[in-house]
Order: C-alpha cells, then structure tokens, then sequence
C-alpha cells in the first residue's frame, strides 16, 4: 500500500485511539500489514467514518471523503 503523508497521519490518530498494540502503528512507517491487520484497521476506519465522516444529510463531510481516501489506499494493500 502506499499512503500520503497526510493519510499516514490520519491512520496514525485512528490507530493510536483504537488501539494500544504498537505493532499497528509499526506497520505506518514500512505500510506493511497483514490482512488480518488491514480487516481490523478497515473495521476501525469505518467505524470513524459512522461516527464523524457525516453530513447532517447523510453524504459523507470533508473528513468522511479523507476517510474513504484512506480506506481505498488501505484496502489497495490487499492487492499487492
């Protein structure tokens, strides 16, 4: 996977408040994880995504669009 600057960021603040295993955030800096790892960070971006990435008309805000952003960069990992 790889990941801008901006996105490491972001996955960073979302593991650090999802989790206490440092091995998630090992995984920033090399972008390697494995796909157990990438299915729980795919469950905790969606999860941010449920409760902050909203409109009040249920369209996705400008931090919900960072979140899909993320989530599509994420989930690339897969393919590789």
């Amino acid at each position: 996977m790889t990941l801008k600057s901006k996105q490491k960021d972001l996955l960073f603040r979302i593991l650090a408040e999802k989790t206490e295993d440092s091995s998630y955030l090992d995984g920033i800096g090399s972008e390697s994880f494995p796909e157990r790892k990438i299915d729980q960070i795919c469950n905790w971006i969606n999860d941010e995504f449920m409760m902050n990435g909203l409109a009040g008309n249920d369209e996705p805000n400008e931090y919900g669009l960072e979140l899909e952003d993320l989530l599509d960069a994420v989930n690339r990992g897969r393919m590789t």
